[in-house]
């Protein structure tokens, strides 16, 4: 009996529930209706490409070179760091082959800093460009360049540092 009067007030509640009462109705509304065209509107026409000022044409020319200059010094340090890092390889690290090791592993990664340093300028620049709609392929070569140059000086420093003991 119990249970006939707990399924007859279920069943009472859900028929209140189904009567419509204050329920929004669930038809379409007038803001869910599909309205327009699926045509895409026309290509914009590209823009003329302005050329690079002699000025940036001299800078971008200037930056290469310092780059390579700056690798050539990093080429420089790197043989000297390499043999101070072979030296010290499996020493303490209070020794004075790790000293000497770290200070060279230090003035190749100032040597590093400077190449960076050219890559940043070259992304300004190219940056610059990009905004001014110029034509970019001269800058986007010599950032290239640049950015290769760093990598390569990035593993270098890295594949040394490896070698050096840790604290």
């Amino acid at each position: 009996m119990k249970r006939v009067a707990i399924l007859f007030s279920i069943s009472a509640s859900l028929a209140a529930c189904a009567s419509g009462g204050d329920y929004p109705s669930l038809a379409i509304r007038d803001g869910e209706r599909m309205t327009g065209s699926a045509t895409t509107p026309e290509p914009a026409q590209p823009t003329e490409r302005v050329a690079l000022s002699t000025d940036t044409t001299t800078r971008v020319a200037q930056l290469e070179k310092l780059g390579r200059a700056n690798h050539a010094e990093f080429a420089k340090l790197e043989s000297r760091a390499s043999r101070l890092v072979a030296a010290a390889r499996g020493s303490a690290i209070t020794t004075k082959a790790n000293a000497s090791a770290q200070i060279a592993l230090a003035e190749l990664q100032s040597a590093h800093e400077a190449t960076v340093s050219v890559l940043a300028e070259l992304d300004v620049l190219l940056a610059e460009a990009t905004l001014a709609d110029a034509q970019l392929t001269t800058i986007e070569a010599a950032r290239g360049e640049a950015a290769r140059l760093a990598e390569e000086e990035r593993t270098t420093i890295a594949r040394l540092a490896a070698d050096l003991p840790s604290q």
